[in-house]
């Protein structure tokens, strides 16, 4: 069963249904007016996710296989992930 709740955190809505105008700011390509139509192909990207990248773009370093401070401080956030996406599912971690 979807859990609407977890949803409507994940996007930043607080309380009543969910409102489709709000999810929508989330995601640039449909803002600008394109209509997507293969998503069997590709997703598009929310702005939560390019602001992610662009942050972690500039201390990015191994995961798994560095000495680095940098890199130690990104292979814990890619397994804190593993518990981020286990709690969006609703899933144990």
């Amino acid at each position: 069963m979807l859990d609407t709740d977890r949803i409507k955190g994940y996007f930043g809505i607080s309380t009543g249904e969910l409102n489709l105008d709000e999810i929508r700011k989330q995601f640039p390509a449909i803002c600008s007016g394109r209509i997507i139509s293969n998503n069997g192909a590709t997703t598009q990207i929310p702005v939560k996710l390019t602001d992610l990248f662009n942050k972690l773009a500039l201390i990015y370093d191994n995961v798994h296989r560095g000495q680095s401070d940098a890199s130690k401080k990104i292979t814990t956030l890619f397994e804190n992930a593993y518990d981020t996406i286990a709690d969006f599912i609703g899933a144990d971690s």
